[in-house]
């Protein structure tokens, strides 16, 4: 069964490091046994690694070409999404949803150039290029949708109780 994880949270980070390193290499840099390294990745149980061992995984992590650092980014979205006021919050989403359908807009039609026949090594760089710089400004919308969500200071403005 596939247990449903918040977004944002250090254990759905732990679990994409997990997916890309392999549940043994937790165990491995976090010393810890199996069952606990694979508790790392429920959000319904408590434990969750020092800073040393959330560094250590963020490392392994991008050694192994994830390309981003999940635990660091998790702790900044939930920072930000702790200090966010809420029409600036949308605002910020609003923004940034642009920003990522001018990225995907590129990065499609990039894709499209380099499916096509005859397309050059070049053609089919170019588009993996656009697709990572488009796929990066992901996590960061989660962030943004999670701010908005009751309990991070907008109740009110989500639920429309204004009671």
């Amino acid at each position: 069964m596939t247990k449903p994880r918040e977004p944002m949270t250090f254990s759905t980070a732990i679990k994409v490091i997990a997916d890309l390193i392999g549940i043994e290499q937790v165990r491995q840099i976090t010393g810890v046994s199996v069952r606990e390294a694979r508790y790392y990745t429920e959000s319904d149980k408590s434990p969750i690694p020092t800073i040393e061992k959330c560094f250590a995984l963020d490392m392994a992590f991008l050694r192994a070409s994830g390309g981003y650092a999940p635990i660091f980014e998790s702790y900044e979205r939930q920072i930000q999404a702790a200090c966010s006021e809420p029409v600036a919050c949308r605002v910020e989403l609003l923004n940034h949803l642009a920003t990522i359908v001018r990225e995907c807009g590129d990065a499609w039609a990039h894709v499209l150039q380099a499916a096509q026949a005859g397309a050059t090594p070049a053609q089919i760089y170019r588009a993996m290029v656009e697709i990572e710089e488009a796929d990066v400004l992901f996590p960061r919308l989660l962030g943004l949708l999670k701010a908005l969500l009751p309990g991070n200071g907008i109740r009110a403005e989500a639920t429309g109780d204004h009671n």
